[in-house]
């Protein structure tokens, strides 16, 4: 089998869609050239900007629907998988399997230390009885800081309050902060719940 059997190649302008949450996963996409935003629960959540990167492999692999939608923010150039043929793709080109572990394990790492940190500043918050309130945790813990909160409830205020703060959020913090938000705010509703 040759290895343009397997894959192919595929454009996206900007501000296409690649892919929505929900949808069946039957690719794995190789970044070659662009930048991709990926939002979870309708939440931007990190960026994709660094050439040979995965997306969508998830999907394929747990045989599950996306967890994640993925627009492209400027024209992108991908590599694809096509579904029936990943696995004699990693039989036929294992540098490929080899990335794909790699990446994986990098990113469970990442998701790991992430929670790890903000549990362990939830509890020390939680024994300093620090405020209940969200966003007031989320200053406490250094999550986000009062200059950005300042400017995202200044855009709030402009634009109607048609969204919650954290939305406002979202466009003026990096992607490693919204990543924190998204693991404080599932951890906090564990701790309102006990």
């Amino acid at each position: 089998m040759k290895k343009s059997d397997v894959m192919g190649r595929k454009t996206f302008s900007a501000g296409t869609l690649i892919f929505s949450e929900g949808d069946a996963g039957k690719e794995i996409y190789i970044l070659n050239k662009g930048l991709i935003e990926v939002s979870s629960g309708g939440s931007v959540v990190a960026e994709i900007s660094q050439r040979g990167v995965f997306f969508g492999e998830m999907a394929f692999i747990l045989d599950e629907p996306r967890n994640a939608t993925l627009r492209a923010l400027t024209d992108c150039n991908c590599l694809v998988i096509y579904h029936h043929y990943i696995e004699a793709v990693i039989k036929t080109t294992p540098e490929i399997g080899f990335k794909l572990v790699k990446i994986l394990a990098r990113r469970l790492k990442f998701t790991t230390d992430s929670f790890s940190n903000i549990k362990k500043k939830m509890d020390s918050a939680a024994m300093g009885n620090a405020p209940a309130k969200p966003l007031a945790m989320l200053l406490s813990l250094g999550i986000i800081s009062k200059e950005k909160l300042a400017e995202a409830q200044k855009s709030r205020e402009i634009d109607g309050a048609k969204h919650s703060i954290l939305f406002y959020l979202n466009a003026v913090i990096s992607s490693e902060q919204q990543q924190d938000i998204v693991m404080f705010l599932r951890l906090y509703g564990k701790y309102k719940q006990t």
